[in-house]
């Protein structure tokens, strides 16, 4: 699978659509809510990984268990966009668009989805992302699939 850099394969959505979708999506991000509160520790593989980005999405800031996790270093990632994180299909969704303008809108969002290692590897991750004053602190940690 080809891997896509910076903001390249993230379709340009408008903002009015974006925020028709969290609106309409609600009762679906309770349910995640609820499924995040139950989920049992066995099924998360490790320590949350911190990712810090400005207001844009790029990224600034990149933890060790950042670097564990997806195999990329702080001076590989700084200066990347958020998008680079996700698989092909998930950038096609526009996930990385919506969830920081979920975020944004919310001053926090919680989601599962498929991203991906600097090796080509897909893995299915838990992540909450918070808005802050200087832009998004996203959490991030390895899952296992529902269902």
């Amino acid at each position: 699978m080809k891997r896509k850099g910076n903001c390249d394969g993230v379709r340009a959505i408008g903002l009015t659509w974006i925020r028709q979708q969290i609106n309409r999506d609600q009762p679906m991000i309770n349910q995640k809510r609820r499924f995040t509160a139950e989920t049992r520790k066995e099924d998360i593989a490790g320590e949350f990984a911190v990712v810090k980005l400005d207001e844009t999405g790029f990224i600034t800031f990149w933890s060790e268990e950042a670097e564990q996790l997806y195999g990329y270093s702080l001076d590989e990632m700084r200066g990347k966009h958020f998008a680079s994180l996700f698989c092909e299909g998930e950038l096609e969704r526009g996930r990385a668009v919506y969830e920081l303008m979920a975020a944004d809108s919310r001053q926090s969002y919680f989601a599962f989805g498929w991203q991906l290692r600097k090796n080509g590897q897909q893995f299915w991750t838990y992540s909450e992302s918070t808005r802050t004053e200087s832009g998004f602190d996203i959490l991030v940690t390895e899952t296992k699939p529902n269902g």
